[in-house]
């Protein structure tokens, strides 16, 4: 497991029904854990937590505000626009920038047009992890545990009765995917 999984092993374990002293499949939820946080990083296209540092150069929108591809931002160490610095809005007539959510604004100043003119080296993240995200991790690591008991099965005969299975290769649970769009 590493320190940003999005779940722990003992809800993954609790949700399955898994004894908690019952540590012979500990190794494999904790890497279907990791495997699912990446997967949902992927998904999202973002790290939703934990805080972390980021240094990036970016385009200029010839616009006074900038989406960052992080969020929430936490802070902002640094910012360059043309390799000028831009200061920290101090009230609010001043000129500089200030931050919200996603996205830095500029007044009195602009994030001109061009490839790669604006340096900036800022935090993001959340410091805790949000609920919902960490009931889809949860939810998304049993179900792949579930699943490997189906692999290169299509249906198997239970007495007179039969039971499909569909092919769930690389798919997510439909509860999972409609956290995760929001």
């Amino acid at each position: 497991m590493a320190a940003d999984d999005f779940t722990t092993l003992a809800e993954v374990k609790a949700w399955l029904g898994i004894d908690s002293g019952d540590t012979t499949q500990d190794t494999q939820l904790g890497a279907l854990i990791t495997a699912v946080s990446a997967d949902i990083r992927t998904f999202t296209n973002r790290d939703i937590y934990p805080v972390k540092s980021y240094a990036a150069m970016i385009n200029g929108n010839g616009r006074q505000a900038i989406v960052l591809p992080n969020d929430p931002i936490t802070a902002v160490a640094l910012l360059k626009v043309n390799g000028a610095d831009i200061p920290a809005r101090q009230d609010v007539t001043g000129s500089g920038y200030v931050f919200d959510g996603a996205a830095i604004h500029l007044s009195g100043y602009t994030f001109t047009n061009g490839v790669k003119n604006v340096q900036i080296s800022y935090s993001a993240g959340r410091a805790a992890i949000p609920g919902d995200i960490g009931r889809a991790a949860l939810e998304w690591a049993g179900w792949r545990y579930r699943e490997k008991q189906h692999i290169g099965i299509s249906s198997k005969g239970i007495g007179p009765e039969s039971v499909s299975f569909a092919n769930t290769r690389n798919a997510m649970p439909e509860s999972v995917e409609l956290i995760l769009k929001q």
